[in-house]
């Protein structure tokens, strides 16, 4: 007795209909496509007014208006330290100084030279200000940035009032002392010999000047001094060390 064939000995014919059923659902689950946006064109350049207007700014009591108005400021490059410049000789108290301080750390890498030495110029103008706080700002402003042609002026705010502003002077020359030269040298000197000062600034001057004693004359024993006596007892000390900052300025 014969049996029928079970079935066809070929592939099952694919049900297409099932195929585009899935890729509907697929099309329909996908989520839609973003539209492409234009490139957004670059925000206009800030009036000179508003560059004001976030150099006051730099000063506000609103941690996150002083943010923007930093960020403003440094993307507007040269107009921007400019803008800052201005603040610090025309404006007091906090917005000078928060203005200083924002020159201080600017990077002035790719901002023309004389921007930098501007910056310089309004600290060392500064360092004269009646407000501590500014004064403050200018000398770390000098520290950070390096005082350039500044260095006299610079030198002579370790004679300042406020330990803050003489303790900027100490560390920017301590870590620097080949910027010193012989009038910043005898300078310091003839401060050691001034009875007038305080004896905490004298004392302060003698850590400076130990400090570039070691980093020039290494190895030899700095002359004795006690910034604490009075001065006038103290002449040999005193003649020795200006001996020493004129050899010293010679090398």
């Amino acid at each position: 007795m014969g049996f029928a064939a079970a079935g066809c000995t070929g592939p099952t014919p694919r049900a297409f209909q099932d195929d585009q059923a899935k890729a509907t659902t697929r099309q329909d689950l996908e989520p839609p496509a973003r539209p492409k946006l234009e490139r957004e064109a670059q925000d206009p350049p800030r009036s000179t007014a508003s560059l004001a207007d976030d150099a006051r700014h730099l000063a506000s009591d609103e941690p996150l208006e002083r943010l923007q108005s930093a960020q403003r400021l440094r993307q507007a490059g040269a107009d921007g330290a400019a803008a800052s410049l201005k603040a610090v000789a025309m404006e007091h108290g906090k917005v000078a100084a928060a203005n200083l301080e924002f020159l201080a750390a600017l990077d002035f890498e790719g901002l023309p030279r004389e921007m930098l030495e501007a910056a310089r110029q309004a600290a060392a103008a500064g360092l004269r200000r009646e407000q501590a706080e500014i004064r403050l700002a200018a000398a770390k402003l000098l520290h950070r940035q390096g005082p350039g042609d500044r260095r006299t002026e610079f030198i002579s705010a370790i004679c300042d009032e406020q330990r803050k502003v003489r303790w900027q002077v100490v560390r920017r020359y301590s870590d620097n002392p080949g910027e010193l030269e012989s009038a910043q040298l005898l300078l310091l000197v003839s401060f050691l010999s001034d009875g007038k000062l305080a004896a905490e600034v004298r004392g302060d001057v003698h850590a400076l000047l130990l400090a570039v004693h070691e980093a020039l004359s290494r190895g030899a024993r700095p002359p004795a001094y006690d910034p604490w006596a009075a001065p006038e007892v103290q002449a040999a000390a005193l003649a020795q060390w200006d001996a020493w900052a004129r050899a010293a300025s010679r090398r």
